[in-house]
This record gives C-alpha cells, structure tokens and sequence, in this order.
C-alpha cells in the first residue's frame, strides 16, 4: 500500500501536480520510518514544488503580477520553509518595491537557513545603502566580498559606498577591480571615469583607458 502511495505520488510530480502529490503523501508521514522512503520522497516533491513556485514566482513579479507573485513564494514557504532562496527571492522583491524593513527581515531569514548566501548578504548592503548607511552598507559588502570574491558589481557597489564618505583611494580601487573584473561593462567604467573626472588631483592625470568615458562625460557640460 506504501509503495503504491509512494508511485502515484511520484508520478503526480512528473506531472507538476505537486500539491497532490504532497497531499497524498502528508496522512502516511506520521507513521513513515527510516529507510522506507516516504519522507526523503516527500522532501524531494517538496523542494521541486517549492523551485516552481520560486520561478513562477519570479515570472509573475515581472509581468507586474505582484500579488501573484507574492502568494507563490508563500506557498512555497509554506512546503520548505528552510529553502533560504525562497526567503531571499522575498526579500529581493520587498527591497524592489521599496518596503525596506519587511525585505530585511526576509534577508535575515535567508542567511539563517543559508549563511553562505552571498546574494543576501550584498542585498543587506543595499538596504543599508537605500537607508544612507553607508558604513553599514561597506560592512554588509564586504562580508559578501568574503564569500564570492568575484562578483565585479559588488566591487562597484562597495566603491560607491565609499565615495558616498568621500572615500576616494578607497573608491578607485574597488572601482578598478570592478572593470578589471568586466571591463566589457560601461556601467563600472563611468563610475571610475566619473570619480576621476570629478577628482582630478588623486592621481594628477586620468589613466588611458578612461579618456574616453571621460569626455562622454564631459560633453553635457560642454553642450
């Protein structure tokens, strides 16, 4: 009987219907044992459910669906409540719409379930950056850059932050790691070129390979 409960279960989820597939599952999870399978396949449905509902989620949010999309990461909560990129992906979105302390405490969730989320941790800079703390923000960077040191846009974030407390040596140097790490991105090469622009005398000369960014940046004001 327990094996045919475990069938139709998995075959309810190669057919995405998940939620019958749990509910089929749930009335014998009181009495399963070690080694019979049922919850190991009940978790199994569950993160599969839960990754739906993240991507739909995520779908939803841009089709500008936002209730939907908010339901969709609380039903998938709701089955895996220690998914962390469930929390983040929340987080994410409450930070998108500007509702800043519900988004940390979705933040901070994530990282109980996920310390490692580098992802969350450089979002936590954000709120902090979005707040004006910028100390708290660098630090917030920073504990990211600890983990994933190869993320360029955390670099660029982690300079700006620092010209925000005039930071400028500071600022050059996160900046130039940036474009080092994609110098493909115009975006981390007018944050440089802007700094130098508006700095001339940390260096006495723009390097190079800004002068370009450097008089596109100059041509407003020559307009």
């Amino acid at each position: 009987m327990r094996s045919a409960t475990l069938g139709l279960a998995e075959a309810y989820a190669a057919a995405g219907r998940f939620e019958e597939a749990l509910g089929l599952l749930k009335p014998v999870l009181p009495e399963s044992r070690e080694g019979d399978g049922v919850r190991e396949t009940a978790d199994r449905i569950g993160l599969q459910y839960a990754t739906e509902c993240l991507n739909q989620a995520v779908d939803a949010y841009v089709a500008r669906e936002k209730p939907e999309a908010y339901a969709l990461l609380e039903k998938g909560i709701a089955v895996k409540p220690d998914l962390g990129l469930l929390h983040y992906t929340r987080g994410f979105l409450l930070y998108q719409d500007g509702r800043l302390d519900q988004a940390e405490q979705s933040i901070r969730t994530s990282l109980e379930y996920a310390p490692g989320l580098w992802l969350a941790l450089r979002l936590l800079g954000d709120l902090e950056f979005a707040r004006g703390a910028f100390r708290r923000a660098i630090q917030r960077y920073k504990a990211a850059l600890a983990v994933f040191e190869k993320d360029p846009a955390l670099y660029n974030d982690l300079g700006i932050a620092h010209m925000q407390l005039e930071e400028y040596g500071e600022a050059i140097r996160c900046l130039k790691k940036a474009v080092a790490l994609d110098p493909s991105n115009d975006n981390y090469q007018y944050s440089l070129a802007s700094l130098y622009r508006d700095h001339r005398d940390l260096n006495g000369a723009h390097p190079a390979a800004m002068l370009p960014y450097v008089v596109l940046l100059a041509l407003p004001a020559l307009a």
